[in-house]
C-alpha cells in the first residue's frame, strides 16, 4: 500500500516513488523521526546510567541519530529499530539471545510488555544504515502510520480501497474482523526453538477470545490472494513491481548480515526449516533485501537459482507463528510460483517439510 500511495500521489506533501530515500520528505509525514524529535524512534542507545531507574531497570543513555531515516530504510529493515541494546563501541551485548536467555526487558527496551500503541515509541537500538535489522514490526508500525496520516483512512479501509476493492473482492468474502469481544483473554505467544526442539515463551501478550468465533469468521488466520498480472497491475503498475523486486539495499551500500543479537536466525536463509533451499553460493554476500521485504538472490544458490530470484516475505507472525504456515510466492526472474511451509516443531513434519524444499528448489533449477 506504501508503494501503491507514492506511485499515485496519493501524499499531502507530494512524496513518489523519487523520494524513497528523501529524508526531508519522510519526517514531514513522520516527524518523530526528525533530529531533534523527543520521540524515541529519533533517538539511539549508548550506553546505561549506574544508578537504576524507579522501576528498579536500567537507564539508557540516549542520543540522536546521526543518520536520517528514509521510507526505504522502512521498507527494508534498515531504520535502525530494534527490540534489544547492541552496543555501537563493539563491545559484546548484555546477553544473547534475550527470547531464550532472558526478557527483552534485560535489554532496557521496557515497553514490549505493555499496550500495542507503545511499540511505536521503542528507541532505535543501533545507528540506522548500518546493518539490517529484523525487528518483528516495529518498521511495519511506521509504514502503517505512514498510511493512515497520508490517506486519511485506518489500515483497515485503507486495505479495502487499494487492495481488495482493485481485486474485486467484496467485504463479504474478505475483511478485516475485529469483534467487541477480541480483548476478553490474552494468550501467551511462542516461538519454535533455533534448533526446532521445543517452543519459547516470549514476553508479548496476543488477544484472543474465548469459544468459536461465527461461522465464516476466524479470530486469527492467513492465507495467500492468488492473482493474475492483470490484477497485479491494477494495485501497482510495471515499472513500480519491477523497482519492487529488485534489491533495495545496494542503494544505499548496505549488505545483508548474519544477526548478532536475536532470538533465532531471523533471515530466511538463515532459518534451519530450509537447508539449502536458498543458501548463496557466496556465503554471507549472496542475499539482498527488495521493497517489498523479500530476500533477493544476487549470487547463484545452492539450489541452482539465478541471481535475482527472490526468497518469501519476511513477517512479524512468520516468525513468531507456532503452528503450520503455508506461504505462496512467485519468481519473477524463473516465472514459476512455489509453497514453503513453516511447519511446528514435531520431527516427522520437519521431514515433510525438507522433502517439499527439496522438490521446490529441484523445480526451479
Amino acid at each position: 500500500m506504501v508503494l501503491h500511495i507514492l506511485e499515485k500521489g496519493l501524499c499531502p506533501n507530494g512524496m513518489t516513488l523519487a523520494d524513497l530515500d528523501n529524508h526531508e520528505k519522510l519526517v514531514q509525514v513522520l516527524p518523530e523521526f526528525k533530529h531533534g524529535s523527543t520521540s524515541l524512534v529519533s533517538k539511539i542507545i549508548v550506553g546505561f546510567k549506574k544508578e537504576l531507574g524507579a522501576d528498579g531497570k536500567k537507564v539508557p543513555i540516549l542520543r540522536d541519530y546521526e543518520g536520517k531515516v528514509t521510507l526505504r530504510m522502512l521498507l527494508t529493515h534498515t531504520s535502525g529499530l530494534a527490540y534489544y541494546y547492541e552496543p555501537t563501541d563493539g563491545t559484546p551485548p548484555l546477553k544473547p539471545f534475550p527470547f531464550v536467555t532472558g526478557r527483552i526487558e534485560d535489554f532496557a527496551v521496557r515497553a514490549l510488555s505493555q499496550p500495542l500503541r507503545l511499540l511505536l515509541t521503542l528507541e532505535a537500538g543501533f545507528e540506522n544504515s548500518a546493518r539490517l535489522s529484523k525487528n518483528l514490526g516495529l518498521d511495519i508500525y511506521w509504514l502503517g502510520q505512514f498510511i493512515v496520516r497520508c490517506t486519511g483512512f485506518n489500515l483497515r479501509q485503507a486495505l479495502k480501497k487499494y487492495i481488495f476493492e482493485p481485486l474485486e473482492i467484496p467485504s463479504s468474502e474478505l475483511d478485516v474482523y475485529i469483534p467487541p469481544e477480541h480483548a476478553a483473554r490474552k494468550a501467551v505467544m511462542h516461538t519454535q526453538s533455533p534448533t526446532g526442539s521445543g517452543f519459547i515463551s516470549i514476553p508479548f501478550d496476543i488477544y484472543t477470545s474465548e469459544g468459536d468465533p461465527p461461522e465464516g469468521y476466524a479470530y486469527i488466520a492467513s492465507g495467500p490472494l492468488f492473482g493474475t498480472i492483470e490484477a497485479y497491475t491494477r494495485i501497482l503498475a510495471e515499472t513500480t513491481w519491477k523497482l519492487a523486486i529488485r534489491d533495495a539495499l545496494a542503494v544505499q551500500g548496505i549488505k545483508l548480515e548474519p544477526q548478532k543479537v536475536s532470538s533465532c536466525p531471523l533471515a530466511f536463509h538463515q532459518t534451519f526449516h530450509f537447508g539449502q533451499a536458498f543458501k548463496s553460493t557466496i556465503p554471507g554476500k549472496g542475499t539482498g533485501i527488495n521493497l517489498l521485504q523479500c530476500e533477493v538472490a544476487i549470487a547463484p544458490t545452492v539450489s541452482g537459482r539465478p541471481p535475482g530470484s527472490y526468497g518469501m516475505v519476511w513477517t512479524p507472525q512468520r516468525l513468531l507463528t507456532a503452528c503450520l504456515d503455508i506461504w505462496y510466492a512467485i519468481d519473477e526472474v524463473t516465472g514459476k510460483g512455489y509453497i514453503y511451509n513453516y511447519g511446528p516443531v514435531q520431527g516427522s513434519q520437519h521431514t515433510y517439510s525438507d522433502l517439499l524444499h527439496a522438490y521446490t528448489a529441484s523445480s526451479l533449477c
